[in-house]
């Protein structure tokens, strides 16, 4: 029996519905109906541990045993999901060229020399295949982290704002935002009646990479405001250096937050989404 599929008889063995689950967490049962079937290539990737740690908890399910299952699945070469159809054509096209080399070789029709040149030729024939097929694959996974304003209205409903005042700040300060886990961060800085739009991909390369640390300057800007799609493991702050302002716990919650910083009167406001009913 697939790991996921005992989840199921888990939760009928408690009595439990999955209304139940749904209520508790706050999250639309088709997230959980999804889970129990296996398919997790249609929830998010965003979302999906977050949905899926709220499952496993609300079931009083081992959370650290529970996400090395889910780990080893998707990682799976059975269940590899990001493989495009261009990446596909593109192995296949190459085992093709390979065979004709070898055929030709063995048939001595080529010299060394000759059998070279032509190798070079057809890699460079099919490097822009290869790029092609990694710029798409990458630009498909970019679209599957990003949460635009649009979707935000359409699957979340705003929890609550939270405002509050921001005494002795003086600009310029910095804001350092660190994303632990995969994130997608919109950033809109006003000034003069202009909009300055700009956002950034956090994947697990970069995570890797310790390249999850953005950056950003308020200066002569009106406001900034900041959506962020994964706040649940993530670090915000403001500094200078004279004033530190650590807002990470405030920020946190399971779903998406926006951040907007106002002057004249320097204030945070802080609003909190939830999925949809």
């Amino acid at each position: 029996m697939n790991f996921y599929k005992k989840y199921q008889s888990i939760r009928k063995e408690k009595g439990l519905t999955i209304d139940d689950i749904s209520n508790h967490t706050k999250i639309d049962g088709k997230y959980f109906i999804l889970i129990e079937k296996g398919k997790f290539a249609e929830i998010s990737p965003v979302y999906l541990k977050l949905f899926f740690k709220a499952y496993v908890n609300f079931l009083n399910l081992d959370e650290k045993e529970c996400l090395n299952d889910l780990n080893d699945f998707m990682n799976s070469p059975s269940t590899n999901f990001d493989i495009s159809n261009k990446k596909k054509n593109n192995i296949y096209e190459n085992k093709n060229s390979t065979q004709a080399l070898n055929f030709l070789n063995s048939q001595n029709l080529f010299n060394r020399n000759i059998f070279l040149g032509v190798a070079l030729i057809l890699l460079i024939s099919l490097f822009p295949l290869f790029l092609s097929s990694e710029n798409s694959e990458s630009s498909d996974y970019e679209s599957q982290l990003r949460l635009s304003s649009q979707s935000l209205s359409q699957n979340y409903q705003l929890r609550f704002n939270e405002i509050s005042s921001i005494e002795d700040l003086k600009l310029p300060v910095k804001i350092r935002i660190i994303s632990k886990d995969e994130n997608y961060i919109s950033h809109i800085k006003f000034s003069n009646l202009l909009e300055e739009n700009s956002e950034y991909f956090i994947t697990q390369s970069k995570i890797n990479k310790k390249d999850n640390t953005l950056l950003f300057s308020w200066d002569e800007a009106d406001s900034l405001l900041f959506l962020i799609a994964n706040p649940s493991q993530l670090e915000f702050s403001m500094f200078s250096d004279d004033y530190f302002n650590d807002l990470s716990d405030s920020i946190l919650n399971d779903f998406p937050v926006k951040v907007l910083l106002e002057k004249n009167p320097f204030s945070i406001t802080i609003s909190k989404y939830i999925p949809n009913r």
